[in-house]
């Protein structure tokens, strides 16, 4: 049994009509189901089995002519018998209406008419849901003239043992121009599927209750095109060639006979067939042609084809109508085909006398009485029995197939059915299958994980709607053809919090209305829907509706980054809005209970909250690939003593690299996790790294607490909640300024570094700044910073950078020659080597290799030569111009803000009329301090033997 119906909105009929209808069928014990306005029931006559609960009825609101009423039938039963319907449940008439009149003004209702005699009684129990029939589905698509795909039309047949026992339904969904999404119905009626509520679309396009938008944008503003001629562009070349176009009943009619006529010709459908109306527009389309209407062999397709041939007659087109000769009622061109008859045996003639064919309209009319169907009934009554028996194995012996319900049915195609009705399955380009509801927020779904289990949710659904319980088997055979589904169609891009849309950036707020932030040049803007589709993983937290009026300096309240450090922080925060871009890592240092992690789980919710946004770092390439692929922001913890894969991912993760592992179960299958994230990494001290990550890396330090600003965890958290929705609409500020103020950029002409993206965006706020704030310069003076260190930690750079100072001092700038004789000169010049020294002259090389950009930055250039005698030969070079700053800045050798708690800086550049500048020697580390001693005592020493007697 179903519940009452909900409570409607304000001014939308008060449904007593409704309620006396349901109260009547749960007083008989009739089975029903309510969705909405809508009920479906299973038909109480007792000479109808209904193992399709066929019975349907629908609230009507009032208007100006009537009150709130009830419209009902039974499909199987027709029109005629609604009386005896009533009869059974106990209702008279006036039952229907909401305000029962006093008395009935129609003369049907006050003609008396004589008492039908009723059928033999079967004994089958209606108070239990009807045995489910598997179905096929067909779907055709209906176009404008232009080939833009506006209507669709799913066509379900029942199939099976039991198929004679169901009945064809049909379902119409809708989109405006543009639109990927399909929604219910030919327009938008109001209807929420979720919450069974209805609503009037003219005055809101959301439900009331969950808050899902279901009404489309082109309903909502009036755009609600007619319903065109199936295959309508095909439809209009034919005519404009002076073929021949077929007009059937339906669109599988339409179909099988396409599938005989010659390749010229057309073979097309009004929508719905003879129940639909015939408009303007399908008279527009065939003006002029030479029309066949191939008519169905019953009333209602007589009563079509001549309403039709007699408006197409008006417009000039030659009209010709044709039936099948299988005298059967109903039979179609689909029947003809079928039976093997070629199309010249179709039968032309007058609908109008075909319709006074008096042994057809019998033919036609009510069902027979019960003693002269009987074979029909029994033959029912003994298939409700079977479905009714427990023991029955099939009726032959047979015994059930694994998933049967025993009913014909398989639990199984209904859950798929269910699936695709509410879902679309689509491929990602990464490999991934998602879902997308046909109606509702576009927002794709993990088809296998995700916050919430798809196939946990679909059994429950199912479970809900039948009280059937889904094995395993059909779960899995559910997800694989799901999978199936998706991987028939086109692979698809899927956004990950924030995706590119024209010139605009679209940001994800992750709620479940679906809603994102447009941000634009000209500012930004909360959508209601998205106009691209966006990804949900486990990871995807919920961002707040930013606020105007807000400003970065509240942000600063609840992150004590450093006063020098803060430009580049809030640069680094800003990139982290653009799609398709390199970020660097953003690296939080300081001493213990600074707030590190506190203050990186505060910056990565302001972009991409996630219910677990602080992890550790992964120690296996797989869960490193897994984590990598959820997220557009990732805080990894307490960073120390990275492994050299560790460091290769990390690198990946700011290029935009891809990974790729073996799926699971396959042999041959791949699956690709990667992207471009925004990695913030926490530790006491970063450390030194390989050149490769150190150059990706942007350092930012922590300042302690000063007494009595430290909050506790508590007052943290609701102070961050209260201040996040005002900080985002500030950051998005500077998001659409600096989005307005690229193209300046990219007109100055730029010697941009490696992460060349955020120089720009660099650049870009310090011109929207205006007062003196030198991002990019900084970045660049911090690059030239972290290329010396690499340089002088190293242990070949650090030589090759002594070696070659030794030589500059002598009046040898420049030095050519091959790995073997650069490897020889620098064993004899070097007195002190580690284990990590490389032995050969190939190790050597490939060692060199990694510290060219380094070795730049310090002022020495190396590169290498084209190859001479099958050896490859080295230049290097003493530049003294180490680093690089913004040539259109001019250079200021005071300290920057950056200088003032830091040694100086020595890549500014000097005077035009003074002198070279002097390096002054850098404090080093015991081990280093100890190998430059020897360096500089050993750089002049003749051969090997003279090392050897230095070391005795």
């Amino acid at each position: 049994m179903s519940a009452p119906a909900h409570t409607p909105p304000d001014g939308y009929g008060d449904r007593v009509s409704l309620e006396r209808f349901l109260n009547a069928l749960t007083e008989a014990g009739i089975w029903h189901r309510v969705r909405g306005d809508h009920v479906d029931f299973r038909c109480p006559l007792p000479d109808h089995p209904d193992t399709d609960a066929s019975g349907s009825a629908d609230w009507k609101p009032a208007d100006s002519r009537r009150p709130g009423r009830m419209l009902l039938k039974c499909h199987r039963c027709g029109q005629e018998r609604t009386d005896e319907i009533l009869n059974e449940l106990g209702l008279r008439g006036t039952d229907l209406f909401d305000d029962r009149p006093a008395h009935s003004s129609s003369p049907r209702a006050r003609t008396a008419e004589p008492p039908r005699r009723r059928a033999a009684s079967i004994p089958v129990d209606k108070s239990a849901a009807p045995p489910r029939i598997p179905t096929t589905s067909t779907v055709r698509l209906f176009t404008e003239a232009d080939g833009t795909e506006r209507y669709r039309l799913t066509r379900f047949d029942p199939t099976g043992p039991r198929a004679a026992e169901g009945r064809k339904e049909f379902k119409w969904e809708h989109h405006g121009p543009g639109e990927t999404a399909w929604w219910l119905g030919k327009e938008c009626k109001g209807y929420c599927r979720r919450c069974k509520a209805s609503f009037n679309p003219a005055e809101m396009t959301s439900c009331p209750d969950c808050g899902v938008r279901r009404v489309c944008p082109s309903c909502e503003h009036g755009d609600k095109p007619t319903v065109q001629l199936y295959r309508l562009p095909a439809v209009l070349a034919a005519v404009a060639a002076g073929q021949r176009i077929w007009l059937c009943e339906g669109g599988k009619n339409a179909d099988d006979l396409a599938e005989h006529l010659p390749a010229a010709e057309v073979a097309t459908t009004a929508p719905d067939g003879s129940k639909g109306a015939w408009s303007p527009e399908h008279t527009a389309a065939l003006t002029g042609a030479t029309v066949t209407i191939v008519a169905d062999r019953d009333k209602p397709g007589y009563d079509y084809a001549a309403r039709v041939a007699a408006t197409l007659s008006t417009t000039g087109c030659t009209v010709r109508v044709v039936r099948t000769p299988i005298d059967q009622p109903g039979a179609d061109v689909s029947d003809h085909l079928a039976a093997g008859l070629p199309l010249d045996d179709l039968e032309p003639g007058s609908p109008a006398t075909w319709a006074d064919d008096g042994g057809l309209t019998a033919h036609a009319s009510a069902p027979a009485p019960a003693d002269q169907s009987g074979a029909s009934v029994t033959s029912l009554a003994e298939r409700a029995r079977r479905h009714n028996d427990d023991g029955d194995q099939g009726g032959r012996g047979k015994k059930k197939s694994k998933g049967d319900d025993g009913g014909g049915g398989n639990r199984g195609g209904r859950l798929l059915a269910m699936a695709m009705e509410e879902y679309e399955p689509v491929w990602a380009t990464t490999g991934e299958h998602y879902l997308i509801p046909r109606t509702g927020p576009r927002v794709a779904r993990r088809l296998t994980e995700g916050r919430r289990s798809f196939i946990a949710e679909l059994c429950t659904n199912f479970h809900d709607r039948t009280g059937e319980i889904a094995e395993s088997s059909h779960r899995s055979n559910v997800l694989l053809m799901l999978r199936g589904y998706a991987e028939r169609t086109e692979p698809i891009e899927l956004g990950n919090r924030v995706a590119r849309h024209g010139e605009s950036t679209l940001l994800d707020l992750g709620d479940e209305s679906g809603r994102v932030v447009e941000v634009s040049p000209a500012g930004w803007t909360v959508l209601p829907e998205s106009p691209v589709l966006f990804g949900r993983t486990a990871r995807t937290g919920i961002l707040p509706v930013p606020e105007r009026g807000g400003a970065l300096s509240e942000l600063w309240e609840l992150v004590n980054v450093r006063k020098a450090d803060r430009a580049l922080a809030e640069a680094e925060l800003v990139g982290r809005y653009f799609p398709n871009m390199s970020h660097p890592l953003l690296a939080l240092s300081g001493e213990a209970g600074t707030g590190k992690t506190s203050a990186a789980e505060t910056l990565t919710m302001l972009v991409d909250p996630s219910p677990a946004p602080v992890i550790s770092l992964p120690t296996d390439q797989k869960d490193w690939a897994v984590q990598i692929g959820q997220a557009h922001s990732l805080v990894l913890d307490n960073v120390a003593n990275l492994q050299q894969w560790q460091s290769d991912a990390l690198c990946m993760s700011v290029t935009g690299g891809t990974t790729q592992f073996r799926a699971l179960f396959t042999d041959g299958g791949l699956v690709s996790f990667g992207g471009q994230q925004c990695i913030t990494l926490t530790a006491i001290d970063i450390g030194s790294q390989k050149a490769d990550l150190s150059t990706r890396m942007l350092p930012v330090e922590l300042e302690r607490f000063s007494r009595g600003q430290r909050l506790s965890e508590q007052a943290l958290k609701a102070r961050r909640d209260e201040l996040r929705p005002r900080v985002l609409g500030a950051l998005l500020d500077r998001v659409a300024a600096v989005m307005a103020t690229l193209p300046q950029v990219d007109e100055l002409d730029l010697d941009l570094p490696r992460l060349s993206d955020f120089a720009r965006v660099c650049k870009a706020l310090d011109l929207v700044d205006g007062d003196g704030t030198d991002r990019y310069n900084d970045y660049l003076r911090l690059l030239g910073q972290q290329a010396e260190a690499i340089a002088d930690e190293d242990e070949v750079s650090a030589a090759l950078i002594a070696w070659m100072r030794s030589r500059e001092r002598n009046g040898e700038g420049t030095w050519e020659g091959t790995s073997t004789e650069l490897h020889g000169k620098l064993n004899r010049a070097t007195l002190h080597r580690s284990r990590f020294w490389p032995e050969t002259p190939v190790s050597f090389g490939k060692r060199l290799s990694t510290v060219v950009a380094p070795l730049r930055e310090a002022g020495i250039d190396v590169s290498k030569l084209s190859r001479s005698s099958k050896k490859r030969t080295w230049r290097i070079t003493v530049t003294d111009t180490p680093g690089a700053v913004d040539p259109t800045v001019e250079a200021d050798l005071t300290p920057s803000p950056r200088e003032e708690d830091s040694e100086p800086l020595l890549n500014l550049p000097a005077p035009a009329d003074a002198p070279p500048p002097h390096r002054p020697p850098r404090a080093r580390p015991a081990p280093s301090t100890a190998r430059s001693a020897g360096l500089a005592a050993s750089a002049t020493m003749p051969n090997r033997a003279s090392c050897a007697a230095h070391r005795r």
